[in-house]
C-alpha cells in the first residue's frame, strides 16, 4: 500500500489564518494527497468537510490538545471529528508536570492507554508526536520516548517527527523499527544545525534509512510535510518524501517515487519557501 503525503497545516499557517479556503485550494493544486489540522480558524466541522470535499483532500488527521480528549470535552471532539472525518487525534505536546520524571511518563502513558480506549468505538484512534526531550536520557540512561511507547497500548499511534528527533539527538528509523506498526502517520521534517530553514534533502536526515524502516513495516498510512517556521504554499509538487532535492523531475533520489513537474507559484499564498 502506498503511503499518501499530506502537509501538516501549521507549516502554512500563516495563509491559513489569512484565507483558509484558498489555502486547501492551493494545497491540492500543488498535488498533496490530505491535510493534517493544526487548529481550525473558527470553521465548523462541517463547513471544514466541505472544503476538503471541494478540492478533493482527505483529512490526514488533527493535532490536538490533551485537554480536549479529557473528560466531558471527550464526546465534544468526537461529535466535532466524526462530521469532519479525521481518524487521528495526535496530541502534539505535554504540559511540563506530564514529562517531568519517568514515573510522570508513566502516568502520562497510562491515561494515553485510557484514552485509546475510550475512542476505539468510535473507531479513532491517539498518539503522541514527539519535539527533542523525549529523546534526552534519564539518569539511568532510557529515553522518555521508550518510557511512554513500551508502556502504551499498540492502539496508542506513534508519530515520529523526524527533524525533532535528530534535533534531540536521535535518528527516527530505528525506532519505526523497534515499535512496529505504531507509526501510523509520520511527520517529514529536516533538520540542520546550520540552517533553520533548511527543507527535506538540505540537511542530515537519513532520509533513504527513515523511508526503508517505513517501507519495511508497510504500516504507515500517511506522511505530513512540516516546517518549524511558517512558510507560504510551496511552488513544488511533493515526491513521497515532499523533497524539493530531486529537482521536481523523475524519481525521487530520497524516496524512490516518481515527482512531478515543480509550477509556477501563482496567486496569492503562492510565494514558495524563500
Amino acid at each position: 500500500m502506498a503511503i499518501k503525503v499530506g502537509v501538516q497545516l501549521y507549516s502554512v499557517r500563516d495563509d491559513c489564518k489569512r484565507d483558509l479556503p484558498h489555502t486547501l485550494a492551493e494545497v491540492a493544486k500543488i498535488g498533496y494527497q490530505g491535510v493534517e489540522f493544526a487548529g481550525y480558524y473558527d470553521f465548523d466541522a462541517a463547513t471544514l468537510r466541505k472544503m476538503l470535499d471541494d478540492n478533493g483532500l482527505e483529512c490526514c488527521g488533527t493535532h490536538i490538545g490533551l485537554d480536549a480528549l479529557l473528560g466531558d470535552n471527550l464526546q465534544r471532539t468526537v461529535e466535532f471529528h466524526q462530521t469532519l472525518r479525521c481518524p487521528y487525534l495526535i496530541v502534539p505536546g505535554l504540559p511540563a508536570e506530564r514529562t517531568a520524571s519517568r514515573e510522570a511518563w508513566l502516568e502520562t502513558a497510562r491515561l494515553f492507554n485510557d484514552i485509546a480506549e475510550q475512542l476505539k468505538p468510535y473507531g479513532f484512534r491517539t498518539g503522541y508526536h514527539n519535539h527533542w526531550i523525549e529523546f534526552q536520557p534519564f539518569d539511568d540512561g532510557t529515553l522518555p520516548w521508550d518510557v511512554f511507547f513500551g508502556n502504551t497500548a499498540p492502539a496508542v499511534i506513534m508519530q515520529i517527527d523526524t527533524g525533532n528527533a535528530l534535533h534531540g539527538g536521535a535518528h527516527a528509523a530505528p525506532f519505526v523499527r523497534k515499535y512496529a506498526g505504531r507509526a501510523v502517520t509520520v511527520h517529514c521534517k529536516e533538520f540542520s544545525r546550520t540552517n533553520p530553514n533548511a527543507i527535506i534533502g538540505e540537511g542530515k536526515v537519513p532520509w533513504a534509512e527513515f523511508f526503508g524502516g517505513v517501507r519495511d513495516r508497510r504500516r504507515a498510512r500517511s506522511g505530513t510535510s512540516s516546517s518549524r517556521r511558517p512558510t507560504h504554499i510551496p511552488r513544488w509538487r511533493p515526491s513521497a518524501c515532499g523533497s524539493r532535492g530531486c529537482d521536481g523531475w523523475g524519481k525521487c533520489s530520497l524516496c524512490g517515487q516518481n515527482t512531478n513537474s515543480p509550477i509556477p507559484p501563482r496567486g496569492r499564498g503562492a510565494g514558495g519557501e524563500g
